[in-house]
């Protein structure tokens, strides 16, 4: 049976690397040293922490080939967050991409 906790664990994990990785990407914006003491560095790598943690609790209980796929989540998370906060282009490609890993990270975690 399928651990709903640990799934909603890996989910939360690509949430908190999604959104880490976007602070990191604004903190790119500084200066070395401003950037390493800059708050959006400080929280991206907290929240990496925390994704590999989620991740370390949920693949306690759940099983890595079930879990691992789910980490695929992390591109749309990143695709929606750079649109809608870099302003970066969602061309119809893009769009396609994120369809199929959608449909593939259903395939595993519902069969």
């Amino acid at each position: 049976m399928t651990d709903i906790f640990a799934i909603a664990l890996g989910v939360a994990s690509t949430i908190a690397s999604a959104i880490g990785i976007l602070l990191l990407k604004m903190a790119s914006r500084f200066g070395f040293m401003k950037m390493v003491f800059s708050r959006h560095f400080i929280l991206g790598g907290v929240l990496f922490l925390f994704s590999g943690f989620f991740m370390i609790l949920a693949l306690k209980t759940e099983e890595l080939s079930l879990l691992f796929p789910i980490t695929s989540l992390t591109y749309i998370w990143v695709t929606l967050l750079s649109k809608a906060y870099l302003k970066e282009d969602m061309n119809k490609w893009k769009i396609c991409g994120v369809a199929l890993i959608v449909l593939g990270v259903m395939s595993v975690t519902l069969l």
